[in-house]
């Protein structure tokens, strides 16, 4: 599996980076003529980091750079992850979404409203995108994250329980949609 941080208007690390990390992430990267920095997250999954906040997001979503490292990457991997931003207020989100064969629709309780995510399916429809299904995050931990807490500290699924907490919960949906 390999995540692309694309949630750029943040910046914010991923929950899959390393502590301590600093280099090359997509911000930057995608200017440059040795690219992005790969990072390996865990077992089998690999992270293009999204690296500091940029003003032209939307623009970088459609970054020619980006859309040849997604072109190279669908011939070598077998899953990629285009981890973006919302579909609203900023055009972010679709604009990446145009790089996506399925998408996987991720809401939050108490802050995506239904109307939000009614409007957020139909874009995606009209656009002629597949959707995969619809993901909850953010709420109380599953077992399967207190069994991750258990697991051996180098492993994906307990640095991604001592990192991200309920996050794990995403993955956990999505991969069982894409299974």
């Amino acid at each position: 599996v390999t995540v692309l941080d694309l949630n750029l208007r943040t910046g914010a690390p991923h929950p899959l980076l390393p502590d301590g990390w600093e280099g090359n992430g997509l911000t930057t990267g995608l200017d440059e003529d040795d690219g992005p920095d790969r990072v390996v997250a865990g077992p089998g999954v690999t992270l293009y980091p999204g690296g500091g906040p940029a003003d032209d997001s939307a623009e970088r979503m459609a970054h020619p750079a980006l859309e040849r490292l997604i072109e190279e990457l669908r011939e070598t991997e077998d899953v990629i992850m285009l981890d973006g931003p919302a579909l609203s207020p900023f055009a972010d989100g679709r604009t990446l979404a145009a790089h996506a064969d399925e998408v996987l629709l991720v809401a939050t309780p108490w802050r995506t409203s239904r109307d939000a995510a009614e409007r957020a399916r139909d874009v995606l429809r009209a656009d002629g995108k597949t959707l995969r299904g619809a993901v909850v995050n953010r709420t109380a931990p599953p077992q399967a994250w207190v069994a991750a807490k258990a697991a051996p500290s180098d492993s994906l699924w307990r640095r991604l329980a001592d990192k991200a907490g309920q996050w794990l919960s995403v993955f956990l949906v999505a991969g069982l949609l894409t299974s």
